[in-house]
């Protein structure tokens, strides 16, 4: 690990704004850090500016964006799930359940610039009630399983990817000198 890979570059150029999110709403920042990278493939996948994913919404009257993304679920049912395009659906199983994934075009939020992303990032997450349990705890694991157990992505395994995410970027911080406010 060195200060020159994707994760470290993502953390350098995104923990200000982590950092001023955590200050402004209690989100964990290595939390934010740590799904904003998973979400996005450490910056990779970023298209105008949304790093985590963040999908429209009835109350969204901002710009939106259709793009291919990749959906997990526990049925193939059309009418419980509906995409502006569904591709394709494949039947695979895991810890003997069936499950499908499926490749779909679905509308994310549009931003005009990163800092705008983490204000609205920040501001959902606390607006949401679904989310209000996450909200309890300062340690970002245990955020990170209340915000997968209320359903913020649609994999089975969320919280432990996130933890993992968790756990690279607390590894660099110190390779880095960023320290994290108390």
């Amino acid at each position: 690990m060195n200060a020159n890979d994707k994760i470290s570059i993502f953390i350098k150029l995104n923990f200000p704004a982590a950092i001023t999110c955590w200050r402004d709403t209690g989100i964990p920042t290595l939390f934010m850090l740590a799904q904003k990278g998973l979400e996005s493939g450490w910056g990779d996948h970023a298209p105008q500016f949304n790093s985590s994913g963040m999908t429209p919404g009835p109350a969204w009257k901002g710009r939106t964006q259709l793009l291919r993304t990749e959906e997990d679920f526990p049925d193939n049912n059309r009418q419980l799930h509906k995409f502006p395009e569904v591709i394709s659906i494949t039947a695979y199983t895991k810890d003997g359940k069936t499950r499908y994934k499926w490749v779909v075009r679905r509308l994310f939020r549009a931003y005009d610039s990163a800092a705008e992303a983490w204000t609205d990032y920040g501001r959902f997450l606390k607006e949401q009630k679904r989310y209000a349990s996450a909200f309890n705890f300062s340690d970002p694991r245990k955020f990170a399983d209340a915000i997968a157990a209320a359903g913020y992505a649609t994999g089975p395994k969320y919280a432990e990817e996130l933890k993992k995410c968790i756990t690279s970027v607390e590894n660099r911080l110190p390779i880095l000198n960023l320290t994290l406010p108390v």
